[in-house]
């Protein structure tokens, strides 16, 4: 039985290509430079899982039609796609009590790429196959590092935005970890409930 699961484990970590040592390397990475974009880009265009684990194909700051490039366009494994704006673990999420000022540029930025592949549908569907309306991802600064306030203003942010979600760089690596870990050690409790 240990054999088999460890052959599991194996293959789920190939699948997911995340494994433990690039987490790590990643964590490294946020400590070592939170203000080095251009290695966050660089990194996470090598290990795209991170951005969405469904991830089948990835275009690294794509040149829209020469007038928009964002971070990254994410095509998914149920063909949805994913707008993905990063800046870095160094920028706040949240300060003095609203959106920071990088969140806010950031979700500027990726909305507005957003509205145009959509303006510009005929011209994404040549370059993103079976391109539809994407969702939208910004990744800055590291969650572990809010308060409870500023934690309750984050999923209130996420909670009133339509398709697009405000995330820390730590919320990355926590997610592939618990899906890795999902797959390797898990079964899936079924529970009924009723709700009266």
């Amino acid at each position: 039985m240990g054999a088999a699961k460890e052959l599991f484990a194996a293959i789920s970590t190939r699948w997911l290509a995340v494994g433990e040592p690039v987490l790590q390397e990643f964590e490294s990475l946020i400590a070592e430079h939170p203000d080095d974009e251009p290695e966050f880009q660089k990194f996470l265009t090598t290990h795209p899982q991170l951005l969405d684990p469904m991830a089948i194909q990835v275009w690294p700051q794509p040149n829209l039609l020469g007038s928009r490039y964002p971070d990254f366009v994410v095509r998914r494994a149920d063909n949805s796609y994913l707008v993905v704006e990063i800046e870095c673990p160094a920028k706040s999420v949240i300060r003095g009590g609203q959106a920071s000022a990088a969140v806010t540029h950031a979700e500027q930025q990726v909305t507005d790429y957003r509205d145009y592949l959509m303006r510009r549908h005929q011209d994404a569907i040549q370059h993103f196959p079976d391109f539809n309306d994407p969702d939208c991802l910004v990744v800055t600064g590291l969650e572990r590092e809010l308060d409870e306030n500023q934690i309750a203003i984050l999923r209130h942010l996420n909670r009133h935005r339509v398709r697009l979600r405000i995330v820390g760089f730590d919320w990355l690596v926590d997610r592939a970890r618990n899906i890795a870990n999902n797959i390797t050690r898990h079964r899936v409790e079924v529970i009924k409930a009723r709700i009266s």
